[in-house]
């Protein structure tokens, strides 16, 4: 499974959490809920809504937004995770993009010929 890894400055790791996470030794470690799965009794179907919608000062999306629904809960969590690690990918994106524009192009000598 791929894991995208966003890694703050200061050494801080956000990522969507996974068993195989606690493998490695990554220090102390906060967990905080991007997202609830919870039942609707008036749809009859599995929610996963976002709960926390702001990822390193930006938008990732509306709070309460629906991310993914169906009858079965561990499709609908599969679809959160899927959904959320897109995100995600797509705030390090803007990052490393940011890093290159950002950053000083290398200086080039002269050549004598």
């Amino acid at each position: 499974m791929k894991q995208t890894l966003l890694i703050r400055p200061d050494g801080t790791i956000d990522t969507i959490y996974s068993d195989h996470l606690a493998e490695l030794d990554l220090g102390h470690q906060e967990t905080l809920r991007a997202s609830t799965v919870e039942f609707n009794a008036e749809t009859q179907e599995w929610e996963a809504r976002l709960t926390n919608p702001w990822l390193e000062g930006r938008p990732i999306g509306v709070l309460n937004e629906l991310l993914a629904h169906g009858p079965n809960r561990r499709n609908v969590e599969e679809a959160e995770r899927d959904v959320l690690m897109e995100r995600l990918s797509l705030v390090v994106k803007r990052q490393s993009d940011r890093t290159i524009i950002n950053r000083r192009p290398p200086r080039v000598e002269r050549s004598r010929v």
